[in-house]
């Protein structure tokens, strides 16, 4: 399963929370590959970046800011799942990117994703222990993009000959901490094993 984090590299889009559940599938010997792409100010990068850059370097596919676009899209249309832990977020427009792309979102169960993604799903969405004030109003006029993005996808596939993935009902959220995340990492990786994950 190719995992991809494609944010800013501050404390507002969490990465400990995302580094520690990818440390779990690691300990439990799940494969996958791992793309962390984004950035952030050189002399300013969490000291978390560096430990998972290293800990995590047989598995890394692509570290850091991509600089051609065509490589960035690469990387999306490559990527099986594509996680968010943030704190904060006003769109994600990395996110639908990426779900454009073909990728399966792992995102919060707040902020804009479930304007975005689709309906609150209890049992996929996640909140973290201490969440940050949500957004204070809902965005209510913003529209759900998921069906354009889901047969923009299906026609990447068609043209790339990427194998199509089945369709489902599957939910794009999770509640809970950094152990529900990997959890549900795992499951998805079993389903990227058999062939059976779309977004």
């Amino acid at each position: 399963m190719r995992i991809l984090w494609s944010a800013r590299w501050e404390y507002d889009k969490d990465p400990e929370a995302f580094f520690k559940a990818i440390d779990v599938l690691d300990t439990k010997g799940i494969d996958f590959r791992l793309s962390v792409i984004g950035g952030g100010r050189e002399r300013e990068i969490m000291p978390v970046f560096e430990w998972a850059q290293d800990r995590f370097r047989k598995k890394i596919e692509h570290w850091g800011y991509l600089e051609a676009r065509e490589k960035y899209v690469d990387v999306l249309s490559k990527a099986d799942v594509i996680v968010s832990t943030a704190q904060h977020e006003f769109f994600g427009i990395g996110m639908l990117e990426a779900v454009a792309a073909g990728a399966y979102p792992l995102v919060p169960n707040r902020l804009v994703y479930p304007e975005t993604l689709g309906p609150r799903q209890p049992t996929t969405l996640f909140e973290l222990p201490t969440p940050l004030k949500e957004l204070p109003t809902p965005l209510k006029e913003l529209p759900t993009p998921l069906k354009e993005l889901r047969r923009t996808s299906r026609r990447t596939s068609q043209r790339t000959g990427r194998r199509p993935r089945e369709s489902g009902k599957d939910n794009f959220f999770y509640d809970g901490d950094e152990n529900v995340l990997a959890e549900r990492l795992e499951q998805l990786a079993d389903r990227v094993d058999k062939g059976r994950i779309q977004a």
